[in-house]
């Protein structure tokens, strides 16, 4: 419902739960959680501490599944604060996490790759596999769609390429009024189980 230090409260008591009942799997879960809630709340550090705390107890309990998807947060996040050498670390070990589990990079995980190489001066291969995952609807998160589009859009005008500039952006508008559409549905749920409750 939007409020996240209600939810960081309930989050730290099944922490404390988890610890005391010596359930190492179920603590990493929860960290990984609180860690999503530090970054809505904008507290990176805090957020990479837990993010790498889940990393460690992942895998010593060998869940790659899990072990991928906390590697990609922690490539996304370093990737967004400019953390280049640190992203491009998490990015080469989800990929290879992911090769390990016959699964496609995400979205998520492409945008990172993308940002960093943009940001590195490299060619990018990453941005052609962003197009090409957009291009399809596989089921990936609006804002992750939405915040793909919008980086493409910047690059392409950065290359000088204003026709795929200005498609790029018409492509993020259309998922930001997608996005927009959904967050208002969630809200109306939200009341409903405001007044429900």
């Amino acid at each position: 419902l939007g409020d996240y230090a209600a939810a960081e409260d309930w989050q730290q008591r099944a922490l404390a739960a988890y610890r005391a009942q010596q359930s190492p799997r179920q603590v990493a879960h929860v960290l990984e959680s609180l860690a999503l809630n530090d970054r809505r709340r904008q507290r990176d550090d805090a957020a990479r501490a837990k993010l790498e705390e889940a990393w460690n107890v992942f895998a010593e309990q060998r869940a790659a599944r899990d072990q991928l998807r906390v590697a990609t947060h922690l490539a996304r996040l370093d990737a967004e604060l400019g953390r280049d050498a640190a992203a491009v670390v998490w990015i080469a070990r989800a990929l290879e996490l992911g090769a390990g589990l016959n699964q496609a990079p995400t979205l998520a995980l492409l945008l990172a790759q993308a940002r960093t190489q943009a940001a590195r001066g490299e060619a990018s291969p990453a941005r052609q596999a962003l197009r090409a995952k957009l291009a399809v609807d596989d089921g990936s998160a609006i804002a992750d769609r939405v915040e793909a589009w919008r980086f493409l859009a910047q690059a392409s005008e950065h290359d000088g390429d204003a026709a795929r500039a200005v498609a790029d952006l018409k492509a993020s508008q259309a998922a930001t009024v997608e996005q927009a559409t959904r967050t208002q549905n969630e809200r109306i749920a939200q009341w409903q189980v405001r007044l429900d409750v």
